[in-house]
């Protein structure tokens, strides 16, 4: 990445009237959406002249988008966890109604274990609560547009980047109107990218335009109702 702060007298960096960087904690704040408006501010300020954070704020980005995915599909197990409970409770109450007391406790011993084990799984899991994720693959005007709920605090864009260099990129989001909601940049990887709308968005048609050096290069549609 180029060294958006090294000018005529020297990296930025050793000037003692530059800003200290962002820790690594307060990155990973700021890339889950969970920073003050303040230290917001500051950290995108600071990000914008500091190439070296540049290249940390990637990294923590990309570590936040891992632990959504390990998280989605940790809230996936424990949705299986959940049906195993209700057959069990199903099962016990089938027993007991016929009026076999020694098959009704062994039954009502499996249900609640299940229920025990259903319960200490969701303890030990932290999710983030109020995102939704939403996956973009057909270009606007092709294929069924997503839709997601206008309650959500923030949203989760998944975009489909194959055939697009894996270079960074401009993403924004537009309202129907062509008004700019949000933009950020992305570094696709795998023929996916990923960017976090840290903002609620009311209901209404919206556009996701993929662009480089100017060029659109991609344009997703998406529904919030």
């Amino acid at each position: 990445m180029a060294n958006l702060f090294k000018g005529k007298e020297g990296d930025l960096r050793d000037s003692p009237v530059f800003e200290p960087h962002p820790t690594d904690d307060e990155l990973e704040m700021y890339s889950m959406g969970r920073a003050s408006e303040l230290e917001t501010i500051r950290i995108e300020e600071h990000v914008l002249l500091c190439g070296y954070c540049q290249d940390r704020l990637q990294d923590a980005d990309e570590f936040v988008a891992l632990m959504k995915d390990t998280t989605n599909e940790i809230a996936a197990r424990e949705d299986a966890a959940l049906d195993k409970q209700g057959r069990a409770r199903t099962v016990a109450g089938a027993v007991e109604r016929m009026g076999t007391p020694v098959i009704t406790g062994l039954a009502a011993i499996v249900a609640v274990t299940i229920g025990f084990a259903v319960y200490q799984n969701q303890r030990a899991v932290s999710t983030p609560t109020g995102e939704a994720a939403i996956h973009l693959v057909a270009n606007r005007g092709a294929g069924m547009t997503p839709v997601i709920g206008s309650n959500a605090s923030s949203v989760l864009l998944s975009m489909d980047t194959s055939g697009l260099p894996e270079e960074r990129l401009a993403v924004v989001v537009v309202a129907e109107d062509g008004s700019p909601v949000w933009a950020s940049q992305v570094e696709p990887r795998n023929n996916r990218a990923l960017a976090s709308v840290r903002q609620s968005l009311r209901a209404g048609q919206y556009f996701c335009r993929l662009s480089s050096k100017s060029v659109l290069l991609r344009e997703f549609a998406f529904r919030v109702q």
